[in-house]
């Protein structure tokens, strides 16, 4: 893992057990390992001079050690890997290098009591997507962390319903986001209008929404004509949970109706988590050590898979947006405001955000958040 201008070695030990490393040699500063990924069983080995160490971070072998005899120098103690401080939570290892911080569970609260339901930790990756944007990390992040841009970036969705239902809440340090139910479009009935939105953003996205969804969306088509938002959703549930469970794939269990009215939540100070029953998606943003003013995105789609056929998913680079054209048309019309909010910001007339109380206070409580670190 690597943010700014540290990087850090992240090794499973146990079933559910992990530890971290400051990446970098105590002996000249070399970071130990280049590579992404890999299998550190038998240590962790300096390529400049070949010093090791173990799984504990102990130096286990420096050549010629004779050549500090009779010097104070070098004090074996003194020369282990650091370690930050690590835990899980929602199938991901977070870590911290703040000593003072609290416990993980302490930090996330209340996002992770009220994420809890959603059983991250069964999901597995279905793809993850790896962007450098030339935009500030946190220009990025303010981005996906509202619905307010939703009529002018994604004007598709208006024809199902208006989302000026959008509400954003502060929760401690973090914050959630959600369409409150839509204002109805007249002319469509509740059975259309929820199939048709599911479907574009199946469509477009690639994610959140998958074959179960889509399976109990096809099946709110035959409900009477007469139906009513509330026959609408109560059925799509039950399929829903049906389609899941026909596929073997493990229903959550303790999710209810009332926790999927917070669609999106921001993890301060760096992430964003928009859970579905399906998976979801998690969003990763950190500037981009290498260029100033440049950020790098990660993008990982979370999906629920039987035992036996959870796939291998690989890590997709992109270097540049245009390079990531044709992979998902949903968050390319996210990306296609990236560059023009960077230069616009930069003018020298522009004074500031005027944010909409009601449906950005997202971004109002990241920069308070933000201020208070």
């Amino acid at each position: 893992y690597e943010i700014d201008t540290e990087a850090f070695i992240v090794t499973r030990i146990g079933p559910n057990e992990f530890r971290a490393f400051y990446n970098v040699c105590p002996h000249r500063g070399r970071r130990l390992k280049t590579a992404y990924n890999g299998n550190i069983a038998k240590g962790i080995m300096c390529r400049f001079h070949a010093w090791r160490f173990d799984l504990e971070g102990k130096v286990t072998y420096i050549p010629n050690p004779e050549g500090w005899d009779g010097c104070e120098a070098l004090d074996r103690d003194s020369v282990t890997l650091i370690q930050p401080r690590v835990d899980t939570w929602g199938g991901a290892v977070w870590l911290t290098m703040n000593e003072d911080s609290p416990p993980l569970r302490e930090f996330l609260s209340p996002a992770a009591e009220r994420l809890d339901p959603f059983d991250l930790q069964d999901c597995r990756t279905l793809w993850h997507k790896v962007l450098h944007v030339p935009s500030d990390w946190k220009l990025v992040l303010e981005a996906f962390i509202e619905a307010y841009h939703t009529e002018g970036t994604h004007p598709q969705l208006d024809r199902w319903g208006s989302s000026s239902g959008a509400g954003d809440l502060e929760q401690g340090i973090h914050s959630t986001h959600g369409s409150f139910g839509l204002v109805a479009c007249d002319d469509l009935d509740p059975r259309e209008r929820w199939h048709g939105r599911m479907k574009d953003l199946a469509d477009t996205l690639y994610s959140m929404f998958l074959e179960p969804c889509m399976a109990a969306s096809e099946r709110v088509l035959t409900l009477p004509p007469e139906s009513t938002d509330a026959d609408v959703f109560e059925h799509y549930w039950k399929w829903h949970r049906e389609e899941m469970e026909a596929r073997g794939q493990k229903w959550p269990a303790n999710l209810t109706p009332q926790d999927m009215l917070s669609t999106a939540w921001q993890i301060f100070p760096n992430t964003s988590i928009l859970p579905t029953i399906d998976g979801g998606l998690w969003y990763r943003f950190r500037p981009d050590p290498a260029l100033p003013g440049h950020s790098i995105m990660d993008v990982w789609a979370l999906a629920r898979f039987a035992e036996g056929e959870e796939p291998h998913a690989a890590r997709d680079v992109y270097p540049t947006l245009e390079s990531f054209k044709g992979q998902c048309p949903f968050l390319e019309q996210d990306f296609a405001n990236l560059l023009a909010i960077q230069q616009g910001v930069r003018s020298r007339v522009w004074e500031g955000v005027n944010l909409n109380p009601r449906e950005e206070t997202t971004v109002y409580h990241f920069h308070k958040a933000m201020r208070q670190y």
